[in-house]
């Protein structure tokens, strides 16, 4: 038999918290299905609209091709005759190809060169609104939730403080009566805080204290 350490409840029935389990929990492959399935029928539309055409050009591909070898194995002087062509400027053609790679090399260096140059350029512009509208955002959203962490727990630890005050001086008179006012009024405000946060973030609450929930 597990022996488990009951939290304080310091006067008050022990709360049980839903478990408020991730949204993104079994949900990636619905979002998956969400995005590729419109990208399939896409994809199968497309190809339904192109079937025509490539059947088409298959069809006049093999007709042309069909029709060459028939003039080609008919005709020996055709045969020859490229042979013969073919021989005669092999050598330059292959010059020209070479000059042809080199000058496309040289053009598509420059023209690559001065588009990392120019887009570098306006990238960088752009970043000197993007920068800090990032920086900003960052230090304000660390700020924004180390004061909601911060807050959470010192409305806790208050509620635990008033609730061991309110245990010494008791639950009547006005001394005891503001106490519990008090106390109540930092614990609902906590719990109000952790549902908010459980909504935002998707999972049951921020990490229970160590002295435990009240």
């Amino acid at each position: 038999m597990s022996m488990q350490s009951a939290q304080p409840t310091y006067g008050y029935p022990a709360k049980e918290y839903p478990n408020i389990t991730p949204a993104s929990a079994g949900g990636l492959s619905s979002i998956t299905e969400t995005i590729t399935a419109p990208i399939s029928r896409a994809t199968s539309g497309l190809a339904s609209l192109a079937a025509p055409l490539t059947d088409t050009a298959a069809y006049w591909g093999r007709l042309g091709y069909d029709t060459f070898r028939v003039y080609w194995d008919a005709y020996p002087v055709l045969r020859a005759f490229t042979y013969a062509f073919g021989a005669l400027t092999a050598i330059p053609n292959l010059i020209f190809l070479t000059y042809a790679a080199i000058s496309f090399g040289i053009v598509a260096t420059i023209a690559t060169v001065g588009v990392l140059v120019v887009e570098g350029g306006i990238l960088g512009f752009g970043m000197l609104f993007l920068g800090p509208i990032l920086f900003f955002s960052f230090w304000g959203a660390l700020i924004a939730v180390g004061l909601f962490t911060a807050a959470f727990y010192g409305l806790r630890a208050s509620s635990i403080t008033l609730s061991t005050a309110q245990s010494v001086t008791g639950d009547s008179g006005i001394v005891g009566g503001s106490v519990g006012l008090a106390k109540n009024a930092l614990a609902t405000t906590a719990d109000l805080m952790e549902k908010a946060e459980a909504v935002v973030v998707g999972r049951e609450g921020l990490p229970v204290p160590i002295a435990g929930r009240v």
